[in-house]
């Protein structure tokens, strides 16, 4: 029990736990009790925190020290939440009005599953699940005869 735990709570399965809080949250918003609905809201300003902290420690791991490729990796994954945000506004006014006031909380709760199964089919097909990153990755090079850099190592 206690490996499975850490294995789905660690990264980078710990972004694949959130999603699936952030798809039931939105089923939560939904809900006609009104309780329920405003502790949804609430724990999905805590969730979205832990995610965008979990994917600021994803890009500083792959990133390797490297301050360009972290940059690169903050940028092109802000502009994508940008563009995301754009087009669910967009969506969510659509289906709000034209077919149901939680219609779109229930689109963002499929939107989001589908993402979280498509991640976490990645991640595992590239890692592996119940492995350390580190070690996950690090095997990896070497079976792909990769030369792995970590640039923050030379500088100390």
């Amino acid at each position: 029990m206690r490996w499975l735990w850490y294995a789905s709570t660690g990264q980078p399965y710990k972004v694949s736990c959130l999603m699936l809080m952030w798809a039931l949250l939105n089923v939560g918003i939904a809900n006609s009790l009104l309780p329920v609905s405003i502790a949804a809201q609430v724990l999905m300003g805590t969730v979205y925190t832990f995610c965008i902290k979990a994917n600021n420690d994803l890009s500083v791991f792959y990133s390797l020290g490297s301050t360009e490729t972290f940059l690169a990796m903050q940028t092109l994954g802000r502009n994508a939440e940008s563009l995301g945000a754009f087009l669910a506004g967009l969506v969510a006014m659509q289906l709000y009005e034209g077919i149901h006031p939680v219609a779109p909380f229930f689109a963002c709760a499929g939107v989001t599953f589908v993402i979280l199964l498509l991640y976490t089919t990645c991640f595992c097909r590239r890692l592996g699940f119940g492995q350390n990153i580190d070690a996950a990755e690090e095997a990896r090079c070497q079976r792909l005869k990769i030369n792995r850099e970590i640039s923050w190592g030379s500088r100390a």
